[in-house]
C-alpha cells in the first residue's frame, strides 16, 4: 500500500451539525451527506483516490465502473461509467493512480491471457478506451508517478510469490520493462520514485527461516541494471508496508516476531536523499499509518482504547502518544482503522468499535481530525451494520475528506454505494 501527496490542506471544520438521515442514528457531526454514488452497487469497491479535480471511486460489479465527484460543497457524483472491455470474468484489479492533471489511471490484468490493461479517466469521470500495455511478465500491484511525468508499475506474476518486475513509462507514453529483480522468489512490498526520479522497489523473500523473511530494497540504475540489494530487516507474517510521498520520503513498516507467538511492528523512515533511521518498535501488529508531504508519518495504535502518534522523517517519535478522547469502546476492538492524511499532515482517522446500551450492541465508526502539534478532535460518529468494517477514506481537494460506504448504515438505503464529505474549516457549508 502507498500514499501519494495529492490532497490539499486539511484543517478544523466549522461547527456544522447534520440532521440524522434514515439509517444513520449516530451523530455525523461535521460530516455532510450522504450522497448516492451508485444505487445499483452490489460490492467490490477497489479504490478511492483524489486530486485537484475531485475524488474518483472505482469498483467491480461484474465489470469495472468509475464515478467522479468534483471539488466543492453541494456537488453530486457523475453517473457511473463502465470501463470499456472490463466485463471479463478473469479480470483482476490493479492499482488506481490519481494524476496532477486531474485525471486518474486504472490498471487491471486478464489473468488467463496474462495481459495488462489500462484506462485513463478524465477529470469529469469519463473513461477513455482500453489500452493493452506492452508487457505480460508480471501483474501490476503498485503504481507511482515522478515529478517529470514518468510513471512506474511493479509486481509479480498474478500477485503471487515469484520474480518481481518493474515497468517505467516515460512522458511520451512509451514503456520500458526492467530485468527481473535479482532476488529470486519474492513478494512485493512497494515501489516509488525518489526526489531525483530514481525508481526503488521493496520486497520480502518468499522463503522464510523460522517464520521470518528478509526484507530488502533495490533501485533501478540509469543503465537498466539493478543495484545490489540492501537488507533492512526480517519480517514475520505478511504485513509489510511502504509509504512514500511525492518528494520520495519513505516509511517502511513490517511485522516482527517478539516471541514465538507475539508480533510487534518495526518502523523505519528515510528522508529522500538521506539514510534509513534506526528501527522503532511498537507492541502492536499492523497499526494504521499515513505519510504527509513533509515526510512525517501519522500512526494509530488501537485496542479498546486508541492512541495517535507522529514520527518525523528522520525516525523520531514527535510529542509522544495521545489517547483519543472518546475512543474507549465497550467491547473488544474490532481490528479496523481507516486513515487518510493531507498535504500538511492533518489526518482524519475512523476507528470501528462496539458500544452497548439497553437496546443491545451497536457497531460504530468514530472519527477524529488530528493536526500536527495539537490534540486530536472528534468530528462525528456513524452507526454501522453488523457486518460493516467501516468506510473507505480519501483526502480530497481544498482540505476536504471523503468517506465511501456500501448498503445500509451509514447510507440512506439498504443497497448501493454512498459518500459523506468532511469540509475544511474555511469551506462554506
Amino acid at each position: 500500500m502507498k500514499y501519494r501527496g495529492v490532497a490539499a490542506t486539511l484543517a478544523m471544520t466549522m461547527g456544522l451539525v447534520l440532521a440524522s438521515s434514515p439509517g444513520v442514528s449516530a451523530d455525523p457531526g461535521q460530516w455532510q451527506g450522504p450522497q448516492t454514488v451508485d444505487d445499483t452497487y452490489a460490492g467490490g469497491l477497489l479504490a478511492v483516490v483524489a486530486n485537484a479535480s475531485g475524488v474518483f471511486a472505482v469498483w467491480s460489479d461484474g465489470r469495472f465502473e468509475v464515478a467522479h465527484r468534483k471539488a466543492g460543497p453541494g456537488v453530486v457524483w457523475s453517473e457511473p461509467q463502465p470501463l470499456a472491455g472490463s466485463g471479463n470474468a478473469l479480470l483482476e484489479d490493479g492499482p488506481v493512480m490519481a494524476l496532477p492533471s486531474g485525471a486518474a489511471v486504472v490498471f487491471a490484468t486478464v489473468a488467463a491471457a496474462e495481459r495488462t490493461l489500462m484506462w485513463r479517466v478524465s477529470d469529469d469521470g469519463s473513461p477513455g478506451p482500453r489500452r493493452v500495455l506492452p508487457f505480460d511478465s508480471f501483474t501490476p500491484e503498485v503504481a507511482d508517478r515522478a515529478a517529470d511525468g514518468r510513471w512506474l508499475v511493479a509486481g509479480t506474476r498474478q500477485g503471487a510469490p515469484g520474480p518481481a518486475h518493474l515497468a517505467v513509462r516515460n512522458s511520451s507514453g512509451s514503456w520500458r520493462v526492467s530485468q527481473r529483480l535479482p532476488l529470486g522468489l519474492v513478494e512485493l512490498v512497494g515501489a516509488w520514485f525518489d526526489r531525483e526520479g530514481v525508481p526503488h522497489v521493496m520486497v520480502t523473500s518468499a522463503r522464510s527461516s523460522g517464520g521470518s523473511r528478509p526484507i530488502s530494497e533495490v533501485r533501478l540504475r540509469p543503465d537498466g541494471s539493478w543495484s545490489p540489494p540492501r537488507q533492512l530487516g526480517t519480517a514475520g507474517g505478511s504485513n509489510s508496508t511502504v509509504l512514500a510521498n511525492t518528494d520520495g520520503d519513505v516509511t517502511l513498516a513490517y511485522s516482527h516476531w517478539v516471541t514465538p507467538s507475539n508480533l510487534a511492528t518495526i518502523v523505519r523512515t528515510r528522508p529522500s536523499g538521506g539514510t534509513w533511521s534506526a528501527p522503532l518498535r511498537f507492541r502492536q501488529d499492523s497499526p494504521a499509518m499515513a505519510i504527509d508531504d513533509l515526510g512525517r508519518t501519522f500512526i494509530i495504535r488501537a485496542g479498546r482504547e486508541v492512541f495517535a502518534g507522529r514520527i518525523s522523517a528522520e525516525g523520531s517519535l514527535l510529542n509522544g502518544w495521545q489517547q483519543l478522547t472518546g475512543s474507549t469502546f465497550d467491547n473488544d476492538y474490532l481490528g479496523r482503522q481507516n486513515l487518510t492524511s493531507g498535504a500538511d499532515g492533518v489526518a482524519v482517522v475512523g476507528v470501528v468499535g462496539e458500544t452497548t446500551s439497553t437496546e443491545g450492541t451497536t457497531r460504530v465508526e468514530r472519527y477524529w481530525r488530528c493536526s500536527p502539534g495539537e490534540e486530536c478532535v472528534e468530528v462525528g460518529e456513524f452507526d454501522l451494520g453488523p457486518d460493516n468494517t467501516g468506510q473507505s477514506l480519501a483526502s480530497g481537494p481544498a482540505g476536504s475528506v471523503y468517506a465511501l460506504n456500501s448498503a445500509g448504515p451509514p447510507c440512506e438505503s439498504d443497497q448501493g454505494l454512498c459518500s459523506w464529505r468532511l469540509p475544511a474549516p474555511s469551506a462554506t457549508p
